[in-house]
């Protein structure tokens, strides 16, 4: 069976990994670090985890915060509010545009899904200039996959730089 978008994390006893398989179903397996055996739990889909002192929190395909101790009133109740939407940024190294034989690369395709109300901002460097911003979006209503193609100045190198405010989920360049 081959599996994707693995999503994992350590309570410092056990490694758990959610795993989604070629017919799109989520399992959760544990690797228990003492014993040195992997175990097949549920259909547990994890979206984000995060170790706090000897528990693991995660954030389930509903959108709930789980504790795999099935302890979370330390950190959330059922008056909890929503966080704000969280700035984030990624940058790329190095992008050569030019090759040794010659070839230029002549367009760049950003495929992205995000939350409502995200925002995002897209610049390029190229070689020793400054940042120039290519492009901006909010998405106040709309939920869904989108491409974004830039058509990159001839250089030797540029390099990406994506802002952002709110979720995204997909990001391949």
């Amino acid at each position: 069976m081959k599996y994707v978008e693995a999503v994992g994390g350590t309570d410092s006893k056990k490694y758990y990994i959610s795993l989604k398989d070629e017919e799109d179903n989520w399992t959760l397996f544990t690797y228990d670090i003492e014993k040195g055996m992997w175990h097949k739990e549920d259909d547990t889909h994890m979206l984000w985890t995060a170790n706090i002192g000897t528990d693991m929190y995660y954030i389930g395909a509903d959108n709930k915060l789980y504790s795999v101790s099935g302890n979370i009133t330390d950190y959330a109740d059922a008056n909890a509010a929503m966080e704000s939407r969280v700035p984030w940024l990624m940058e790329s190294g190095p992008i050569g545009l030019y090759s040794p034989d010659h070839k230029w690369i002549t367009k760049i395709q950003i495929r992205y899904e995000t939350d409502i109300d995200t925002e995002m901002e897209v610049w390029m460097k190229y070689d020793d200039h400054p940042w120039e911003r290519k492009f901006y979006m909010t998405h106040p209503q709309h939920l869904g996959s989108d491409l974004l193609t830039i058509l990159p100045y001839r250089c030797d190198t540029a390099k990406m730089k994506i802002v952002g405010r709110g979720g995204i989920h997909h990001s391949h360049y």
